[in-house]
């Protein structure tokens, strides 16, 4: 098993960054049932060219960083995973740390499509999904800030500075409970969307799914 492999079955345990945006239910890409299948069966999203763009840019977003801020960053070694000491339950893999300062850094490669969703350097205008993530991430890690780099279309670097919101920090958390003892620890799928039913059922039944074919108003006649 690779370091990112075991880094993976690790997540397993507990509720990271990545997922609390998708447990709220404001994450773009991700629904409370790819968490619940995630944690319960060990199903992965599929790795597409833009998950590995985004992981090959990181460099390139921490260098731009800082350029622009005069910060130094640091990144962890590979498998590093933060588990809150007061709630065994919260978890994150910030992608960088600041060097000097009690702050990590979130980096983001944006497709140009996007640019509106995120406001000028030094604003506070960001996904709210990205919002919740850095805000877990300082909830587990005790931080009282959390910077924030986006890479938008190729060509336009933006950065931003948030700190920490202890209510908001207390919400999230009481969500992300309430998710494990009415889904994870019930075993109990949370209602979802089309597509995410469609890749429950697959990782579920993947003999039975593959079978299955849209249906057009051919099929009906």
């Amino acid at each position: 098993m690779t370091p990112r492999e075991s880094w993976l079955e690790l997540r397993r345990s507990g509720i990271g960054a990545s997922d609390i945006g998708a447990i709220l239910g404001v994450s773009e890409y991700r629904t409370p049932l790819h968490v619940y299948m995630e944690k319960t069966m060990g199903w992965r999203s599929p790795e597409t060219s833009y998950k590995k763009i985004g992981l090959l840019m990181e460099p390139v977003i921490a260098t731009l960083f800082e350029q622009e801020t005069n910060l130094q960053t640091r990144a962890l070694p590979e498998g590093s995973l933060f588990r809150s000491k007061s709630d065994p339950l919260k978890m994150c893999t910030p992608d960088r740390m600041i060097v000097g300062e009690p702050a990590g850094l979130e980096m983001k490669n944006v497709d140009r499509s996007k640019a509106n969703n995120w406001g000028p350097s030094r604003s506070d205008r960001i996904p709210i999904d990205t919002f919740c993530q850095i805000h877990w991430q300082m909830d587990v890690t005790e931080m009282p800030y959390w910077y924030v780099g986006a890479f938008i279309g190729g060509n336009d670097f933006r950065h931003y500075l948030f700190e920490r919101d202890l209510e908001l920090c207390g919400w999230m958390t009481e969500a992300a409970h309430k998710f494990k003892r009415d889904h994870l620890d019930t075993l109990t799928p949370p209602e979802a969307p089309p597509e995410a039913t469609r890749d429950y059922l697959k990782a579920r039944y993947p003999k039975n799914i593959e079978a299955l074919l849209p249906v057009t108003p051919e099929a009906l006649t």
